[in-house]
């Protein structure tokens, strides 16, 4: 019975699950910089107009 509900509540909410993981995925893969911190790594992103391949 526990197991359903979950089920449930995984397949309503499924969106949302899947929009938090996407968005935070990144943060828990280690940095791979070196020692470019990420502000100045979110700087560069900003100075290059946000343009593929530019970092």
């Amino acid at each position: 019975m526990q197991e359903d509900k979950l089920d449930t509540s995984l397949t309503e909410n499924y969106s949302d699950v899947k929009l938090l993981i996407t968005k935070t995925l990144h943060e828990i893969q280690p940095w791979f910089h070196g020692p470019l911190s990420r502000i100045e790594a979110e700087r560069s992103i900003e100075d290059s107009g946000h343009k593929d391949g530019k970092f």
